[in-house]
């Protein structure tokens, strides 16, 4: 089996996760200029949520690179890793979105 069999699946999923951590970054000093005092409870829950999971995800990558383990192992942990990092992405932004929704509409 060739290395690189998964090789557009995984710059694929990396492009996914780049573009959902920009719109992060976006959202986010879009947020700072915004903020105003209160609390949306809905918004936190996606906001701490996603930062437990890309936690999970990078120290998925982390453990990886600290244990040398074999190509299947190394694979996995590359996949498992990145779709955290999507989920956790994912959560982060709707949360911050979410704020920003109801901010902006104030």
């Amino acid at each position: 089996m060739n290395s690189l069999s998964g090789f557009p699946v995984l710059i694929i999923l990396d492009v996914v996760a780049l573009s959902l951590i920009a719109a992060q970054a976006l959202f986010s000093s879009q947020m700072i200029r915004l903020m105003k005092k209160g609390m949306l409870e809905r918004s936190w829950w996606y906001l701490s949520t996603g930062s437990i999971v890309l936690a999970i995800g990078i120290a998925t990558f982390i453990l990886n690179g600290l244990y040398g383990s074999s190509e299947t192992a190394t694979l996995f942990s590359t996949y498992l890793g990145t779709f955290l990092i999507i989920v956790g992405s994912s959560l982060t932004f709707l949360g911050i979105l979410s704020q920003y929704q109801f901010w902006s509409s104030s």
